[in-house]
């Protein structure tokens, strides 16, 4: 839930130049004001909980080879959720209390999403 308020906050408050391109601006951001570090946090934590996801789980999501900006990213989470928030709504499907795309942490939710968009090719 905190991480939640504070990526809402980001998006909102952040300034344009919290899209760190290279190496020295990360490194800008994460000695900047405020409102930067909040940026270099969340871009940190993100990866880190990347790394993890990719350590725990080989093989599962496989990307397309056009990479997905951040934006892309989160509109086929966001496209993804409503669905099924839709369906649960309908009775079409799990209940969103019960629902496990739904009550799981973030990462594992964002994990179960992007393995459910992009499945690796069975071997």
């Amino acid at each position: 839930m905190k991480a939640n308020a504070l990526a809402v906050l980001a998006c909102i408050v952040l300034p344009p130049v919290a899209s760190a391109q290279t190496g020295n601006d990360l490194y800008m951001l994460c000695s900047g004001i405020a409102q930067e570090k909040m940026a270099c946090d969340l871009y940190i934590s993100g990866f880190l909980h990347g790394l993890q996801v990719s350590q725990d789980l080989p093989g599962k999501i496989c990307l397309p080879a056009e990479p997905l900006s951040g934006q892309q990213a989160v509109n086929v989470f966001l496209e993804f959720m409503s669905d099924v928030a839709l369906a649960a709504a309908l009775k079409k499907g799990t209940a969103i209390e019960q629902n496990s795309f739904f009550t799981a942490e973030q990462s594992h939710s964002l994990f179960g999403v992007f393995a459910m968009k992009f499945p690796c090719a069975k071997q």
